[in-house]
């Protein structure tokens, strides 16, 4: 896949998934891609901004850090159901705060069972002049969050196909 990171505005990727489907390490393989042309870019001067890409997922708020450099959560995982709303919210709104900076590629890689849950980000991707690609992860890897496998099956019966 080419990334046209050095458009006028950007790109959006929504990579969306059942956990365990590939999500965050297909995300992570992609901003390697993009964040090695934006470099290289800068280095041959296509490229002036100072705005690497980025990704984001729901599951940084669940982490103790945060990595400056690809966004990325480390250290303790710690999940809390009743914070899922601010998660959504703290993810969307990095994703605004990426576009406002103009960073050159976002990837934002979170489950997106229903369509209302990818809907702030076309409408972000729309207001901002971000191209916007989705691509769905159906592979079968380890969990590495440890989703039970009922929650897994109930999410995966509540499927939406999206429509952008």
């Amino acid at each position: 896949m080419m990334f046209d990171i050095w458009g006028k505005n950007g790109e959006l990727f929504l990579i969306r998934g059942l956990p365990g489907s590939g999500k965050t390490t297909l995300a992570y393989k992609f901003w390697e891609y993009a964040a090695y042309h934006y470099e290289s870019g800068l280095e041959s001067g296509h490229i002036t901004h100072e705005d690497p890409p980025i990704m984001c997922s729901n599951d940084d708020y669940f982490y103790q850090d945060r990595d400056a450099r690809t966004g990325k959560g480390y250290g303790e995982y710690v999940y809390d159901a009743c914070r899922m709303k601010m998660a959504w919210t703290d993810c969307a709104g990095r994703v605004a705060e990426a576009m406002k900076a103009k960073r050159t590629a976002i990837f934002v890689h979170n489950t997106f069972v229903k369509q209302m849950e990818i809907n702030p980000y076309i409408r972000l991707a729309k207001q901002h002049g971000y191209k916007l690609t989705v691509m769905t992860c159906d592979g079968s890897y380890e969990n590495t969050h440890r989703v039970p496998r009922d929650t897994i099956e109930r999410m995966k019966a509540n499927w939406e196909v999206v429509k952008l």
